[in-house]
């Protein structure tokens, strides 16, 4: 049918355009005719403005009114502009130059003595009494067409400039001498506004709706649109165009003196054709243009008939085809019925088969396919019961000996055991709990097809991402880099939600970006915006310098067992389920996950989830005492700077950063008389041992400044604490703490009751 269809179509689709073809150049014809006898005519009515203007210019110049007005104009302009003789002689010749000035279209007239004073001016600018030798418009193109028309005895037309008595506007003047007994007495000379050349320019009789004239001029190396668009009624003397753009071409070639016409795309990007021309006169150029959408109207309704006679011709195949293709479709129409009840889960269904033709053919090739389907369908469920057992038992036999070392772990964190010790108990248990919880994840993931059930219970968001944090602090102190983490100021902590599916993933991300970062910085990033009612969007960011990804090797990125290329998999080892099972989890909340990498500018990986908030009970004691605490910040790594400041100042203090460490004892002196400091925070980040020295100087001399410091070093050694408390460190964090933590160590520190801060302790100061 289909084939039916072209061979009866083609001929008129290339009749058709044909036609339109020969349509459409005819128009084009026709319409460079038109624009080639507007741009014609209007250069003759340019030239003929001119000629005209020039012509009225010579009869004053030859009149005896004029002559007579400069011979006493000059004395009665000694006596002053108010006296009798110089008022009646403006009385005089004012209504006289007044009909001229009408006649020509003129601005003003201006009435010039042999000394170069301006006698008299029909307007009375503020040029008006003053001398074009050595006024304030001896530069003024006025002067210019003065000295000219006396130096050639003759007529000097100058230029369109702006000039200042008319307000700035461009004005161009026409300068005649006049002469009296064979010498020139003096000048009449007139003032011609742009707005008269402008009226040729924004007259658009013939060139309907898009239509335009441009008109510019050359300076220097480029074009000077001189008259305003359709478009933009302010452009005149406001926009330089570019030489050797295709849009300026048809300008830049009237403005050198050629004329022609053509199609070109002009400076909206529209195609237009247009006429081109010089104007002596000015040494301007010219261009007459309008859009081939609006020339064409005529060719595209000769289309547009074209288009509905085809239109009608496909119809009458169509009901010609579909007699003929009737018969031919019915048996395909059963076998499309068929599939979609396979599709459906009707694996025994079966085609029923009439004749023995390709159709026929096709028939029984179905049903063999469909048995065949059914029985690798049945070899799949019994793999899948087979890998669902196996997966269980391997989980049994993982999980009996992880049971017998957290049990351990736990009965070891009963006996008398040291702080430092407690602590290590502690990192096994929740490394232990981890690992428990991946092999749980492993599971999970086997049956990613069936409904995983999310926990829902009240969580602090805060705390479990500082137990993420702690998880991989060794592996990112071991590589040098700086842990950062940022929880929004003033975000809840408490929600209700799945902790263990939320911690799975943030853990998830940092471990990749431990991973894949060998230098610089891993952020973790936290922010919670109360939505409407108790729904809160949750944000978790995980951003590091690492590797980074290509753009077209991201779509992988959260396939299960994929990494992005087979040398990561070599080198950094990793099955890629990690990633995988946190998209899968995002999905099961109803969130997202999105990735933003570049090679060797490292990745930021973003989730957005909405939970319910949590009743949380208020934590703002302390914070007057803290409000009145003038902080000392220094930290190098502006993202953990910006990170610590945003927490001190939501809880009131007042604090400066700083960059350097070398630079405090300056900042310190310089705020002694005029705002002290009482605490100074130093975040050593991942350079703890190289500021040893440093720091230990600064706490010599902190009696003099009166302040208490602070060392943060959240990936620290706790073995340090007491070198720290010898040199004078007043609190030494070497652990993430969480807000509340941080800010009860400051107020504490403020009340002078407590020296060295390690973990969950105080140790007090000594004597």
């Amino acid at each position: 049918m289909l084939v039916f269809i072209l061979i009866s179509v083609i001929p008129l689709i290339i009749t058709g355009l044909i036609a339109v073809d020969k349509s459409n150049q005819t128009i084009r014809n026709e319409v460079e005719n038109s624009l080639n006898t507007i741009a014609d005519y209007k250069v003759l009515q340019i030239q003929k403005y001119f000629d005209n203007q020039e012509t009225l210019g010579q009869v004053l110049a030859r009149s005896p009114v004029t002559k007579a007005a400069l011979q006493r104009l000059p004395q009665a302009l000694n006596q002053g502009v108010e006296s009798t003789e110089y008022q009646t002689l403006d009385t005089e010749i004012r209504d006289f130059l007044e009909y001229y000035k009408e006649k020509g279209n003129f601005e003003d007239i201006y009435l010039i003595s042999d000394d170069a004073d301006i006698v008299f001016s029909l307007q009375r600018k503020s040029d008006f009494a003053t001398n074009l030798y050595d006024g304030p418009y001896k530069s003024a193109p006025i002067a210019y067409a003065y000295d000219l028309s006396l130096m050639m005895r003759g007529s000097n037309f100058t230029g369109f400039q702006p000039y200042q008595p008319s307000g700035g506007n461009y004005s161009a003047f026409l300068a005649i001498p006049v002469f009296s007994e064979r010498f020139p007495s003096g000048v009449i000379a007139f003032q011609i506004s742009i707005d008269a050349i402008n009226a040729f320019a924004t007259d658009y009789t013939g060139l309907k709706n898009s239509g335009e004239v441009m008109l510019v001029k050359q300076e220097f190396d480029k074009l000077l649109l001189v008259s305003p668009l359709r478009h933009e009624s302010t452009a005149g003397y406001m926009h330089y165009l570019e030489p050797g753009e295709d849009k300026y071409v048809p300008l830049q070639l009237a403005a050198k003196g050629e004329s022609s016409s053509g199609r070109y795309r002009d400076y909206r990007n529209r195609d237009t054709i247009a006429a081109w021309r010089y104007l002596p006169r000015l040494h301007w150029g010219m261009l007459v243009k309008i859009d081939e959408i609006e020339a064409f109207e005529g060719g595209q309704q000769l289309e547009d008939s074209i288009v509905l006679l085809g239109i009608c011709c496909v119809i009458l195949v169509l009901i010609f085809g579909l007699l003929f293709s009737r018969r031919l479709s019915q048996p395909i129409t059963r076998l499309a019925r068929a599939t979609r009840r396979i599709a459906g889960g009707e694996l025994d269904y079966q085609v029923a088969v009439r004749g023995y033709d390709e159709i026929g053919e096709l028939g029984h090739s179905f049903n063999k396919m469909t048995k065949q389907l059914k029985k690798s369908l049945d070899q799949a469920q019994a793999a899948a019961v087979a890998k669902s057992q196996f997966l269980t038992t391997m989980s049994h036999e993982i999980r009996t000996p992880m049971s017998g070392v957290l049990g351990m772990a736990q009965l070891l964190e009963d006996t008398k055991l040291d702080e430092e010790q407690q602590e290590y108990v502690q990192v096994i248990n929740q490394s232990g709990n981890r690992l428990l919880g991946i092999i749980n994840d492993i599971l999970d993931f086997s049956q990613l097809d069936d409904d995983i059930e999310m926990g829902n219970t009240v969580f602090d968001l805060e705390q479990v991402a500082l137990e993420c944090l702690e998880s991989v602090a060794i592996d990112v102190s071991n590589k040098g880099l700086q842990l950062i983490f940022d929880y929004q100021a003033r975000s809840p902590r408490l929600l209700i939600g799945d902790s263990t599916r939320i911690a799975q993933v943030i853990y998830s991300l940092l471990n990749n970006a431990v991973k894949f970062t060998e230098s610089g910085y891993i952020c973790l990033a936290i922010s919670v915006s109360v939505l409407r009612g108790r729904t809160a969007l949750i944000g978790l960011e995980v951003k590091d310098t690492g590797i980074g990804i290509d753009s077209d090797r991201q779509g992988n990125l959260f396939a299960a067992f994929s990494q992005v290329d087979q040398s990561i998999s070599r080198r950094f080892g990793g099955t890629g389920l990690g990633l995988a099972m946190s998209h899968r989890i995002i999905e099961l909340m109803d969130g997202e996950i999105t990735v933003d990498s570049s090679p060797g500018e490292g990745s930021c990986f973003k989730v957005s989830l909405n939970l319910v908030l949590a009743d949380e009970a208020s934590s703002d004691t302390g914070l007057e005492l803290i409000s009145k605490t003038n902080v000392l910040l220094v930290d190098h790594n502006p993202v953990s700077q910006c990170s610590i400041r945003g927490f001190l100042d939501s809880i009131g203090a007042t604090v400066t950063t700083i960059n350097d460490i070398d630079a405090i004892n300056l900042t310190l002196k310089n705020a002694v008389h005029s705002n002290p400091f009482q605490l100074l925070i130093i975040h050593a980040g991942n350079e703890l041992e190289a500021m040893l020295e440093v720091v230990a100087e600064l706490c010599r001399d902190k009696e003099i400044y009166q302040i208490s410091v602070m060392l943060y070093a959240p990936l620290g050694e706790k073995a340090e604490l007491k070198t720290f408390a010898d040199i004078g460190v007043d609190a030494y964090l070497c652990r993430f703490y969480s807000r509340e933590q941080i800010r009860n160590i400051i107020d504490e520190l403020m009340q002078q009751k407590y020296s060295v801060c390690e973990v969950n302790r105080l140790k007090k100061k000594a004597s």
